[in-house]
């Protein structure tokens, strides 16, 4: 519970780290209409903020050294932490920290909802509960933050369905690795029904113009969307984000060879947000650029 000195603070919502840091985020998620998970990148300089009272889970992912101090629901930690280094503040458990020099990060929030979730969907813990974690290295959240932060960068608007299939991700790692009670994953290796997988894939074709997301895709079927996901996986070796990627490469490559189009309609028409973004993604899985790809049209032989 807060202390008599602690202030809640709710990072869901914009400006909130101004509470906390002198400057404001240079990036943030806040307008890009995520889902369970909310992300900021942050430079900042010297600091010790007050104590506060996080409503999220908050992850600190160090981008470079920094020295400095952290209080933890009372437990003292000095030490310096390296680029890589993650440090895990529970919600609703009182924290501080401060920092002797300048330092750039990102700061992941995670709702307790989507925590609760996935823990109900895909694990078996009689009891939940999340330790604070004092900084040292953690590869997979590290990459996965930066990931997030270059989607957030590269394509705001279209960026829903991947931070919500990397929320799932995150809580399912914090589960089995940063809980008082380790979770095993139960295994289902089935995959989706066949008549489900046809239904969601159709409708994902139908709709690839528009910014999907994971609980729109997962009420299609009537599943909760870690499971969804978790399945659609099994099914079709792919995370949804990554299918749907992949489904509007394959449409605008069509598109391209058939039709003459300008590009930069097209990559509209496929749901990319612009041209650049539609050829950053097909040179990715195609090894080709869209321009290449019409030249191939342009110099094909006729009947």
């Amino acid at each position: 519970m807060p202390t008599q000195n602690s202030s809640m603070l709710d990072f869901s919502k914009p400006q909130t780290a101004l509470q906390v840091f002198e400057r404001s985020p240079l990036l943030t998620s806040h307008a890009a209409g995520w889902a369970g998970i909310h992300l900021e990148y942050h430079h900042q300089s010297p600091y010790k903020n007050p104590e506060i009272y996080p409503l999220q889970h908050v992850i600190f992912i160090k981008l470079e050294p920094s020295l400095g101090g952290r209080i933890i629901d009372g437990r003292l930690s000095r030490q310096q932490a390296t680029a890589g280094d993650i440090i895990i503040y529970p919600a609703n458990t009182p924290q501080q920290c401060w920092s002797d020099r300048d330092s750039k990060f990102i700061l992941l929030s995670l709702e307790p909802t989507q925590f609760r979730h996935v823990a109900w969907e895909l694990l078996d813990p009689d009891r939940v509960e999340l330790m604070p974690l004092f900084p040292q290295p953690e590869p997979l959240i590290y990459q996965i933050a930066l990931s997030l932060k270059t989607e957030l960068e590269t394509d705001p608007a279209g960026s829903r369905l991947y931070a919500e299939t990397m929320a799932n991700a995150i809580a399912v790692h914090l589960l089995k690795h940063y809980t008082v009670q380790k979770a095993a994953v139960r295994d289902d290796s089935r995959g989706m029904p066949t008549a489900k997988l046809k239904q969601v894939t159709d409708y994902i074709n139908e709709y690839l113009n528009q910014g999907l997301s994971l609980n729109e895709l997962a009420a299609i079927v009537q599943m909760s969307p870690t499971y969804f996901g978790t399945l659609f996986k099994q099914s079709t070796g792919l995370a949804p984000h990554q299918y749907v990627v992949h489904q509007r490469v394959n449409r605008a490559k069509t598109m391209l060879l058939n039709s003459n189009l300008p590009i930069a309609e097209i990559a509209i028409e496929t749901g990319f947000s612009d041209q650049s973004h539609l050829t950053r993604h097909m040179h990715r899985l195609l090894g080709v650029r869209p321009k290449q790809l019409r030249q191939q049209k342009v110099m094909a032989p006729r009947n």
